[in-house]
């Protein structure tokens, strides 16, 4: 059993009047905010799939891409399918080929999930020695590689920075060698993160699970690609301005702690007897 703080019942009542004025006040605030973050990250979406399909020249010509889901795209660019953009796109190799007795302490690290979910490489610490390493070769990673969560994740990617531990991809992941020539890795990154690629997989799948990405839905994602240059500025121009919405995102969600930590100190002050209620 444990002591509360009891008082007359004429006051419970003001208390109680008290709290409903003050705590639906601070809840209209967070619902507020909270809308406004779904607002700001809408506008993130929309922002990104109309650069990726129109440019950021809007005043240039365009064409009609033959693409439903895509529309009008600027002349000089060009419709290519994922499959055509790419050397290889390649599935982790089978668990039976990964045990976890064969893992060693050092070596040649195993990228999973965690590392592509994290957006970071130095995570984890599974590794293989060289002999089983260069038994995996085909699963091995490149700089400028991408590596696909295709289990549960949908949408998690990573790009290979041009510095990592060497080493393979497990059965959780799909790798993409693509073409430098045609696209580049941090284009064709913003590429797979975009509502347009979501709606294609739907489309492909004719309503099926989401929960699982295969290859052959993979190889037939297709894209608006402009050239080499103008997609160096694209993904120059949306990660500034992505960076910046984030930063707003983020001060709005401690806007949203900030009220919820008020809501409590509000109700435990006036229920402890620390404020008084008139």
């Amino acid at each position: 059993c444990f002591d509360i703080v009891k008082p007359p019942l004429k006051e419970q009542e003001k208390i109680a009047e008290y709290l409903d004025n003050k705590t639906k006040k601070i809840d209209i605030l967070i619902e507020n905010t909270q809308k406004q973050i779904e607002q700001i990250k809408e506008y993130a979406k929309s922002l990104i799939n109309k650069i990726i399909t129109k440019g950021l020249n809007q005043n240039i010509e365009l064409k009609n891409s033959e693409v439903e889901w895509i529309g009008k795209i600027p002349k000089h660019w060009e419709i290519k399918r994922l499959k055509y953009l790419c050397y290889d796109l390649i599935s982790g190799p089978f668990g039976s080929s990964l045990k976890k007795e064969i893992y060693t302490k050092s070596g040649y690290k195993i990228y999973g999930q965690e590392q592509v979910i994290k957006n970071d490489m130095s995570y984890g610490d599974y590794y293989i020695n060289e002999e089983k390493y260069l038994e995996m070769q085909r699963y091995k990673i490149n700089e400028g590689d991408i590596l696909i969560s295709c289990v549960g994740t949908f949408g998690k990617i990573l790009v290979i920075p041009n510095k990592f531990e060497k080493g393979i991809i497990n059965p959780r992941l799909m790798k993409l060698n693509i073409k430098k020539n045609l696209i580049t890795s941090k284009y064709l990154g913003i590429l797979l993160k975009c509502e347009l690629v979501f709606s294609q997989f739907i489309m492909l799948s004719r309503g099926g699970t989401m929960g699982v990405i295969n290859l052959d839905l993979l190889k037939q994602l297709t894209f608006s690609i402009p050239p080499l240059h103008e997609q160096k500025e694209i993904a120059e121009y949306l990660d500034n301005k992505t960076s910046k919405l984030q930063i707003l995102i983020k001060n709005k969600q401690k806007q949203v702690k900030l009220y919820q930590e008020l809501r409590k100190s509000v109700i435990n002050d006036a229920v402890t007897g620390k404020i008084k209620v008139c």
